[in-house]
This record gives C-alpha cells, sequence and structure tokens, in this order.
C-alpha cells in the first residue's frame, strides 16, 4: 500500500485537495473543486520533465470543520518544514 503513495519527500510541488463545503462563501459545490481542478489541471499540457511532482491526493473527511482545519494545518506544517512548495486544491 505504501509503494502506491507518492514521494513527496522527493517531489519539487506538492498537491493537496480539500474538498469541502462548509465555511464556502459561495456554498455548497465546493467539495467537488479538487477533483474538478486535477480534471483540467492534468489536461492542459504535459508537466516539464524536470518538474517533480507529487499529488497527495484529497484530505480526508472530518466530522468538524475545525478538525479539518487542524489536519489540514498539520499536513501543511510538515510540507512546509521540509521546504515544499504547496497547492492547495479546492
Amino acid at each position: 500500500y505504501f509503494d502506491l503513495f507518492p514521494n513527496w519527500a522527493e517531489a519539487d510541488l506538492v498537491l493537496l485537495g480539500v474538498p469541502e463545503d462548509r465555511g464556502a462563501q459561495e456554498g455548497p459545490g465546493a467539495a467537488q473543486a479538487p477533483d474538478a481542478i486535477r480534471r483540467y489541471l492534468y489536461g492542459l499540457a504535459a508537466p516539464l520533465p524536470s518538474l517533480r511532482l507529487a499529488d497527495l491526493g484529497n484530505l480526508g473527511h472530518r466530522e468538524d470543520l475545525d478538525e479539518v482545519y487542524y489536519a489540514l494545518g498539520y499536513v501543511m506544517g510538515h510540507l512546509l518544514r521540509a521546504g515544499k512548495v504547496v497547492l492547495l486544491l479546492g
């Protein structure tokens, strides 16, 4: 299973989706944004051969919005301390 997880430690750019409607100013639908953005993003052009990209998928569902913020802060903290450039999709 862990062989399938992207090697973010070697990546130049890390993608992370946050599928969350709660707290969105425009209402429901934002939770589908990460996957919709990926469909368009990956369809734009072939990635640069020198760019090492790791797509970590979407942050898992949490019952409470504060738990979402905590989990996001936890993951982002690790990635940023490791010097990664992170693109949040949401």
